[in-house]
């Protein structure tokens, strides 16, 4: 399957359709492809929020992209030299201390590029190049020894229970803080039904304060809930909704 397939939304941020590019940086989020062209991606970059890891406590500029997903300065790095593909790592979350967001909290993320090859493309691991069209030879050897320190900072880590028929419920923490709560069927993200036939997310994230933070729903690794309900719930740190997407079979609507 292309990978324009397997992604969340198929326009950029002026709603133009998008088609297969070098030039759009695919983000990798739990199991989903997020879109963004270069130029959207430059004019995202543009504009920040100022605030404070609470898994780390250190401050960061963070930077919001399609999916309302917060990143934090990686994504800056991974501009600069160029990389078109990326998977997001979760890393806490973080509060800001100069708009709404002072008495929120929202998840935030690291930004760790691969290879195009990971999302079965034969495209250039990097968006063209302006200024000049020769293109240095690219250490991925070196990279991922360093993505894999950068997932182990802040010591996360994870606890699994396999619960039978192929079905496993995976815990997730930051310094021994819970972080995320997530349920696979055959390795793929799935939402399960309760004793009394609630459909459950298949992956929860949470606030530093121990309350949920967002809510998702998968059917075999692709957000979707059906009967008019949202796949995706976003709350404040207090419990309060702050946000619902309706996404049937990986596609918002």
């Amino acid at each position: 399957m292309s990978y324009m397939k397997r992604c969340l939304i198929d326009h950029d941020i002026y709603l133009k359709k998008l088609t297969h590019s070098r030039n759009i940086v695919i983000f990798i989020y739990n199991d989903d492809l997020i879109p963004v062209t270069k130029k959207d991606l430059k004019k995202l970059l543009s504009s920040w929020t100022e605030g404070l890891n609470t898994a780390t406590n250190k401050t960061s500029r963070f930077f919001k992209i399609p999916g309302e997903i917060w990143i934090d300065e990686s994504l800056l790095k991974c501009y600069e030299k160029k990389y078109n593909t990326i998977k997001l790592q979760r890393k806490g979350g973080f509060t800001s201390k100069y708009d709404w967001y002072e008495s929120d909290e929202c998840d935030c993320y690291i930004a760790l590029p691969i290879q195009r090859k990971e999302i079965d493309s034969e495209e250039p691991d990097t968006f063209e190049n302006e200024e000049s069209k020769i293109e240095g030879n690219i250490d991925w050897n070196e990279i991922k020894k360093q993505n894999e320190i950068e997932k182990e900072k802040d010591t996360y880590r994870t606890e699994e229970v396999l619960l039978g028929d192929n079905r496993k419920y995976v815990k997730g923490f930051v310094n021994n803080i819970l972080t995320d709560e997530r349920l696979f069927e055959n390795n793929k993200l799935n939402s399960v039904k309760s004793p009394d036939g609630t459909e459950l997310p298949a992956m929860i994230t949470y606030h530093g304060n121990g309350n949920k933070s967002v809510e998702y729903w998968y059917k075999d690794g692709v957000q979707h809930r059906g009967y008019g309900l949202p796949a995706v719930i976003s709350y404040d740190k207090n419990g309060k909704v702050r946000s619902e997407t309706m996404i049937l079979n990986g596609k918002q609507y």
